[in-house]
C-alpha cells in the first residue's frame, strides 16, 4: 500500500517526496505549509495526517513522515490524498 500512496502523492502539485528510495510502510513528504498545519487541519476531520519531522531534522524543510500498511484500503489512501491536497 505505501506504494500506492507513493505513487499517487508523486502526482500532487505542492507534495515533494524527501527520499525516492524503497520504502517500508513510512513516506517523508515536504510541502510549503508546516506540518503543524496540515496536521492540525486533517485533525478537525479526524484524519491523522502524519508525524511531523521538521523539529527532528530541520534540513529537511517542512517534513511530514506518513505511514500506511495492509490495513488501509485504497479508498482510505484516496480519502488521504484527497484531504491531504485540499489542505497545501
Amino acid at each position: 500500500h505505501t506504494r500506492i500512496l507513493k505513487k499517487r502523492l508523486k502526482k500532487v502539485k505542492g507534495i515533494k517526496l524527501v527520499f525516492e528510495s524503497n520504502n517500508f510502510h513510512e513516506i517523508v513528504i515536504n510541502t510549503k505549509k508546516t506540518p503543524t498545519k496540515i496536521i492540525n487541519q486533517m485533525a478537525e476531520h479526524q484524519i491523522l495526517a502524519g508525524v511531523d519531522v521538521s523539529k527532528s531534522y530541520p534540513e529537511l524543510g517542512n517534513a511530514l513522515s506518513v505511514c500506511v500498511t495492509e490495513t488501509k484500503t485504497k479508498e482510505d489512501i484516496d480519502n488521504y490524498v484527497k484531504a491531504l491536497t485540499s489542505h497545501l
